[in-house]
């Protein structure tokens, strides 16, 4: 897997720039933002194949985020996954993995769903 866009959308700068790191060395493109408004502005002009959140966010939260990206015909596609502390709180039905996550982890989950959204749109 490689060479796919990935949008990470957390607040913790140290986490976001450890999750771009990992998921740019495994061969992904990667864009990192704070939050949920500006992962927002992100999705107006750029098609990520997958956006990793947090749920917790100063400005729009993650669960807002993904309400907003369902709601929008250009972003309702997009698959995303939440990485949290709180995964009682994420969206029924959303891969959720409980920070802190292991590097392996976030890998074959973030390739996983890749593959799974190739398959689905051949």
């Amino acid at each position: 897997m490689g060479c796919d866009f990935v949008l990470v959308v957390d607040d913790d700068e140290e986490l976001r720039s450890s999750i771009e790191e990992v998921l740019a060395l495994d061969g992904h493109r990667v864009v990192g933002v704070a939050n949920g408004e500006q992962a927002l502005g992100v999705l107006a002009i750029a098609r990520p194949q997958l956006v990793v959140t947090d749920l917790s966010m100063p400005m729009r939260d993650g669960a807002s985020l993904i309400a907003d990206m369902h709601a929008h015909d250009r972003t309702s596609h997009v698959p995303v996954c939440v990485l949290s502390g709180e995964i009682d709180k994420a969206p029924p039905g959303v891969p959720t993995l409980k920070k802190p996550v292991e590097v392996a982890e976030l890998c074959r989950t973030v390739d996983n769903m890749l593959a799974n959204q190739e398959a689905q749109a051949a």
